[in-house]
């Protein structure tokens, strides 16, 4: 959502609202490690066939990939819609005024990598187009597509290795 701090100049407020997005999806991703390992626990208890956890892990992999799909396509709309929280937040100066706005106003599934902020502060300063920020944005949520698609084909080998080197300890 760095490009409503270009938009509106406020980058401190863009990044501030974003780093509370990015805390609330966060905290919701941590409980995903506990839920997956009481399933297997749990299958595992109840001598659940191996391929039927299999096919859970399989089943998260594809959900994920079409969640980025999703949120790729949707990206213009985010943007739209975090732009509007930036003007919001500039005018009210109010995070609870905010997040019951945010609440019917921004959906957001956003990734966050070290190399954005530099190029944010490089579109303002005008090293760079905006038009190379916003193909690196989709380059960037190609490569976590693709990571997603191709953890479906590693998901086992990685498996056996990890299983392995477990054996051997």
């Amino acid at each position: 959502m760095r490009i409503a701090g270009i938009h509106t100049r406020c980058i401190a407020i863009s990044l501030a609202l974003f780093s509370i997005l990015m805390l609330l999806s966060r905290t919701s991703n941590s409980f995903l490690g506990p839920f997956l390992a009481k399933r297997v626990e749990t299958g595992i208890g109840q001598h659940v066939a191996a391929s039927t956890l299999l096919g859970d892990f399989h089943w998260l992999l594809f959900s994920a990939s079409l969640a980025t799909s999703l949120g790729a396509i949707l990206i213009p709309t985010f943007q739209r819609a975090f732009f509007r929280a930036v003007e919001h937040f500039q005018e009210h100066r109010s995070v609870p005024k905010l997040l019951l706005h945010a609440v019917f106003k921004v959906m957001m599934a956003i990734f966050n990598d070290p190399h954005m902020p530099g190029m944010t502060d490089d579109v303002i300063e005008g090293k760079i187009e905006e038009s190379q920020f916003r193909r690196a944005v989709v380059w960037l949520v190609g490569s976590r597509l693709a990571g997603t698609l191709i953890a479906q084909f590693l998901l086992v080998p990685s498996a056996v290795v990890i299983v392995g080197v477990a054996n051997n300890l």
